[in-house]
């Protein structure tokens, strides 16, 4: 609700180093990877582009100074059984998820989705069951193809998946790329380097900025420094204040 956000960061050792992304309750989402120009047509398997490494799944919730953080062992780049330890442990919700992502020879993604299933509290053996069915038919089906030749309508999807559960639609969320980064935000956090870097910066004339998520370029002026500085004065003097 409102701000809050998720967070999921997949530190790893195999060649993409790293996987970021987040999302909010809007739908608006954004993420990066650490090496961005590995070749999406490699002949390696996506597990070994992962590897070993840990999952840090964040929650940024409002009124909370510190983001709630669940950090998961992830092994041989296996991102379903991370996701489903997270749900089962952290959250202790009985869950199922399938991942597919298919890209053609030439790196172009064909497709790339997801389906997450959870049990509500307080099922019935009936409903229990119906669940289960639904878990094992999940680890089974080719969710790339089934999209596909449903023209991607998620709700023939979900009704393929979950023929034999009643289902009701309360909402649906359309996702979007969505970056939130502007020159501001970019000056706020340049008040971590000391003054002397930042003079260093200015002066050895390194003024461009590139958002990491949607690549736009900020550039710095004079009027800018002035204001780093400003906001540099103020973070150096608010703990004296405080004492």
């Amino acid at each position: 609700k409102g701000e809050e956000r998720i967070i999921v960061d997949i530190a790893v050792e195999g060649p993409l180093k790293r996987i970021y992304s987040e999302s909010n309750q809007a739908g608006e989402v954004r993420g990066m990877v650490e090496n961005p120009l590995l070749s999406p047509c490699t002949d390696k398997p996506f597990q070994e582009l992962l590897g070993k490494g840990n999952c840090y799944v964040k929650k940024i919730l409002q009124d909370m100074r510190q983001p709630i953080t669940s950090i998961i062992q992830m092994d041989d780049g296996d991102i379903v059984s991370c996701f489903n330890h997270f749900f089962e442990q952290s959250e202790q919700i009985a869950t199922a998820i399938s991942i597919v992502t298919e890209v053609s020879t030439t790196g172009k993604v064909l497709f790339s989705g997801g389906f997450i299933s959870q049990m509500l509290p307080d099922p019935t053996h009936q409903q229990l069951a119906q669940w289960k069915s639904c878990k094992e038919e999940l680890r089974s089906v080719d969710l790339g193809k089934l999209c596909q030749g449903f023209d991607f309508d998620y709700k023939k999807v979900i009704s393929s998946l979950e023929s034999n559960v009643d289902q009701t639609s309360f909402q649906r969320i359309p996702l979007d790329f969505y970056c939130r980064c502007n020159k501001e935000n970019f000056k706020r956090l340049l008040v971590a380097n000391s003054k002397q870097e930042i003079e260093e910066m200015q002066k050895d004339n390194h003024r461009d900025l590139v958002c990491h998520f949607c690549n736009t370029k900020y550039i710095l002026t004079d009027s800018d420094f002035d204001d780093i500085y400003r906001l540099l004065s103020k973070a150096r003097d608010a703990p004296a204040q405080a004492k």
